[in-house]
């Protein structure tokens, strides 16, 4: 991992509001240093002007020796298909998702893109933005992707087939543990959180007034009642696995003298402690992929004991040697 001083991952806070911040770390740094002299009159073209604002505001006050109590973001890449690589093992999956480091930035969206486009006609072809909330949606079990043609989804699940082996895996056999007749799934987090999911369903009563001449209507509610719909399992445990990461990573920070907030799996902290925050999510993911969360996540849901092969025992290496797992 290439380590930063605070004044840089300020300058890289800077290229990241622009729009740089699926570049690497040199090509983010170089373009800052292009374009120090002009950053108040490129603010207007910035992805996220106002936070890019502040972080100017920020450096310039830095350069002045003026303590600024700035903080900034990284986001990690793909959160949900990274911890379902290190839940399985696979290396393609941590591939695509930073977990591997290439020597560049990878971005799933982009990736999905390109390869649907090699398999679809030039008339079908699709871009990153096209992309992106059908590849998460469909790891929340969504079975058909509205947004697509056909064609277009039909080159869409081939490339997740085939480039996403271990979060497909992870997605069927956490399907597969849904119970038609529970009224509530639930499971315990290594950290002792316990989780439960209720079973519900909307269903639809018919309501009649006597007051009103017996006129009648229909009431849609949610109830508590089992189903046979087990999309929702795989994106709860998921989350649940997240949350769970979120959590040890404020509780690991806190040991290491500072404050962490969070959005999600976005992290906002002090510059100064950039370096520390990219190896905590590391640590934290590289422990997840040396142990047995999914078969014990999987063995309480169910009730008896889950064993699960991983394609790979080694991932946690890899994960600590990455470079853009948050970025």
């Amino acid at each position: 991992m290439k380590y930063f001083s605070g004044l840089d991952y300020l300058r890289i806070d800077i290229a990241n509001c622009f729009g740089l911040d699926k570049e690497t770390w040199d090509h983010r740094l170089a373009w800052f240093h292009m374009n120090v002299d002009s950053l108040e009159d490129i603010i207007p073209k910035a992805d996220e002007p106002y936070l890019m604002a502040k972080a100017v505001m920020a450096y310039r006050s830095s350069m002045n020796g003026n303590e600024t109590g700035h903080n900034m973001f990284l986001d990690s890449t793909a959160s949900g298909i990274q911890l379902m690589a290190c839940l399985s093992g696979c290396r393609e999956t941590a591939l695509r998702t930073n977990l591997i480091h290439t020597g560049k930035r990878e971005d799933v969206y982009t990736y999905v893109a390109d390869k649907m486009n090699a398999l679809l006609e030039p008339s079908e072809a699709v871009v990153r933005g096209d992309i992106k909330l059908p590849v998460m949606t469909n790891y929340y079990c969504k079975l058909t992707q509205d947004t697509l043609s056909e064609a277009q989804q039909k080159a869409f699940y081939t490339v997740l087939e085939e480039g996403f082996t271990g979060a497909e895996e992870v997605k069927n056999l956490l399907q597969s543990c849904w119970d038609n007749n529970a009224l509530e799934h639930s499971w315990v987090m290594p950290d002792g959180h316990k989780v439960v999911c209720k079973v519900k369903e909307m269903v639809n009563a018919r309501i009649e007034v006597d007051e009103l001449d017996h006129t009648t209507f229909t009431y849609r509610f949610e109830s508590n009642q089992p189903s046979k719909i087990s999309s929702p399992l795989c994106a709860n445990v998921i989350h649940s696995v997240d949350s769970y990461v979120v959590r040890e990573m404020v509780r690991k920070a806190k040991l290491r003298g500072f404050e962490l907030a969070h959005i999600h799996d976005s992290f906002c902290f002090s510059p100064k402690y950039g370096n520390i925050v990219r190896e905590l999510y590391r640590s934290i993911l590289a422990e997840i992929a040396d142990s047995s969360l999914l078969a014990d996540i999987c063995s309480q849901i169910t009730g008896s004991k889950v064993v699960i092969e991983k394609s790979t025992n080694d991932l946690s290496k890899y994960i600590r040697e990455s470079e853009y797992a948050l970025s």
